[in-house]
């Protein structure tokens, strides 16, 4: 064979080894970018299912976060409401000085003082509502009754009465009085055995239980799961998932032999 034709066949043959290492190169190249397509793609979709998971998991603390503040509104109405309803009033005599005590289950909530001459007989005007009898006016026998300030008011005391109190309604304009002489001590007005209206000593009556605002209410120790543990969970488990992910599960995914490992 002469030089040329050697020459030639020799650069047919770097031909074919060139075009057979750049196809080959090339077929690598698909099979690696297949390869880490599905893969991706077996990895979005394991994602989106746990996306799923954790959605459902914040909906449902978002869920229990709304029946508990529901739990929380209805349990604060019913105890203002039973605090309403524990609301009494009381004279409160001491170094020859009256005031008025407004007070509730949870202790007292106003104390107005007033005038009056205790040596002289005390008259305790009052109103009648929901069965218990509030204190308006507080005066001495020297003192006339228009006289006397209204001590039920007084904003900062209608604000804790009973809401339900009519002010416009004609029988709570006036109120009616009972006397006696007051010295030391706490006093209230009280219902005597014949069925009269009288001032007593406050340790004499009865003591009248309060009503909890969270009788008939079952509380438990709920415990929500925390937003971070739930996140780290998430990503340990696409991690976990991602490295146990083989080419033989890639490869069955890509040829639709399974939906995903």
């Amino acid at each position: 064979m002469s030089q040329p034709g050697r020459i030639r066949s020799a650069a047919g043959s770097i031909r074919s080894i060139l075009a057979m290492v750049f196809w080959g190169v090339l077929l690598c190249v698909l099979v690696v970018l297949g390869y880490q397509f599905f893969k991706m793609k077996m990895l979005v979709g394991h994602y989106k299912e746990g996306v799923v998971e954790i959605t459902q998991k914040y909906q449902g603390i978002l869920d229990e976060y709304n029946r508990a503040v529901d739990t929380f509104n209805e349990l604060k109405s019913r105890y203002n409401e039973v605090l309403a309803r524990t609301i009494i009033t009381e004279l409160k005599v001491e170094n020859n000085k009256c005031s008025v005590i407004l007070k509730n289950s949870e202790g007292v909530l106003a104390e107005i003082p007033v005038e009056v001459n205790l040596r002289k007989e005390v008259f305790v005007d009052y109103i009648y509502f929901d069965n218990r009898l509030f204190i308006r006016r507080v005066f001495d026998s020297g003192t006339a009754p228009e006289r006397a300030a209204d001590i039920l008011a007084l904003q900062n005391v209608r604000g804790f009465l009973p809401a339900a109190i009519d002010w416009s309604d004609p029988k709570f304009r006036s109120g009616k009085s009972i006397y006696r002489k007051l010295t030391d001590g706490a006093w209230m007005i009280t219902v005597t055995g014949g069925g009269a209206l009288d001032i007593d000593r406050k340790e004499n009556i009865p003591h009248l239980e309060f009503i909890s605002p969270l009788e008939g209410f079952l509380l438990k120790d709920y415990k929500p799961e925390n937003g971070e543990l739930l996140q780290k969970a998430f990503d340990e488990k696409i991690n976990k998932y991602a490295g146990e992910l083989g080419v033989l599960d890639v490869l069955k995914f890509a040829l639709g032999i399974s939906g995903g490992k």
